[in-house]
């Protein structure tokens, strides 16, 4: 008889377990949306989840946490279990402790990709192996996974002329007045920008990633920013091009007025960490520029984030300091696409400091 009372009070209590980690699992589909989410290779959504509420919902301090009921309920199901307050750093942490750190918070694997076509090949997240991360960048960076399978010319992209590399790198067509005025998107914004005095004349600007000198010689001798440089892995000419890891660049803080971003933030191994700095080296009131190749919904050890699409990553500059946003597009880039992506998209914003 009491055998079998203990055996009916177990399943009352596996059933009442069931029941509150289901609503567990409800909070969380609430409060993590993938779509509206920059998807990683390195970290699932859930291990972003304390960066992701203050992008998101503007949740920063213990206490927040009021102004919404789902992490709310999330709060105390979890201070219920444990007997004791629980701060929102914990949340990623007891969440991947419940095993809720499952396929709808980790982005797809890209196939395309396979280790033969390496050198130095790592699966590794950058958190494992952050040297093994960097070095398939600096491969990728000079040309060891294209058509050719043969290094990059890092002066010549692909015979463009300098006048035109711009728009030759540009996914998306240019529209008919930008073919009437012979100029590229980011030119025509640059020229109405320097109009209205938000650039000033003879500033410091930067490209981050831009694997060919050319880019720097376009903003130098094309669009006039004389004193450009660029950031990237490797460079054969440092005074074009310097050194350095862009999520901890080797440059001087509040410096630079216009900072360009061409299909660099897929590149990233931590986009927050990218974000960060960033706004760290843009000068007081620059603009930072980007037009992105995104929307794969799947990731990998070389295209390690997916912004999927332009309103995702402005979030991410948003929580982290005054912005005003100047450009916050998406360009639906399905029909020419090779690799499934879906947008290009394009973002600046003006840092106010």
């Amino acid at each position: 008889m009491t055998s079998n009372l203990t055996v009916r009070s177990d399943a009352v209590l596996a059933s009442n377990s069931l029941t509150d980690r289901a609503e567990l699992g409800s909070a969380l589909e609430g409060l993590i949306r993938p779509s509206e989410c920059v998807l990683s290779f390195d970290k699932s959504l859930v291990e972003n989840f304390a960066e992701i509420l203050k992008e998101q919902y503007g949740i920063y301090a213990d206490g927040d946490e009021k102004r919404n009921a789902d992490l709310s309920r999330m709060v105390r199901w979890f201070e219920n279990r444990i007997g004791r307050s629980v701060r929102l750093h914990e949340l990623p942490k007891l969440l991947m402790e419940e095993n809720l750190d499952g396929p709808r918070y980790r982005p797809l694997m890209a196939t395309d990709v396979t280790a033969k076509e390496f050198d130095r090949w790592s699966t590794a997240t950058a958190g494992e192996n952050l040297d093994s991360a960097l070095a398939l960048q600096k491969d990728l960076g000079r040309g060891a996974h294209n058509k050719e399978k043969s290094p990059y010319d890092p002066n010549e992209r692909g015979g463009a002329s300098l006048r035109t590399y711009l728009r030759d790198v540009t996914t998306v067509r240019p529209s008919v007045f930008e073919r009437l005025v012979g100029l590229s998107f980011w030119q025509v914004k640059v020229k109405l920008w320097r109009m209205l005095g938000l650039i000033p004349a003879n500033c410091e600007s930067l490209s981050v990633g831009p694997r060919w000198n050319t880019e720097v010689l376009f903003f130098r001798e094309v669009v006039g920013f004389q004193r450009h440089i660029g950031l990237d892995l490797s460079s054969v000419d440092p005074e074009l091009i310097k050194v350095g890891d862009m999520h901890k660049m080797p440059l001087p803080s509040d410096t630079y007025s216009f900072i360009f971003i061409k299909n660099t933030c897929d590149k990233s191994y931590d986009i927050r960490k990218f974000v960060d700095e960033l706004i760290r080296v843009v000068a007081p009131n620059g603009i930072i520029a980007i037009d992105q190749i995104c929307g794969h919904g799947a990731v990998s050890p070389l295209h390690r984030t997916d912004i999927q699409k332009a309103g995702n990553l402005m979030k991410l500059f948003a929580a982290r300091a005054k912005i005003k946003t100047l450009v916050c597009k998406d360009i639906n880039i399905r029909k020419i696409s090779r690799d499934g992506s879906a947008n290009n998209a394009r973002l600046a914003i003006q840092v106010v400091k």
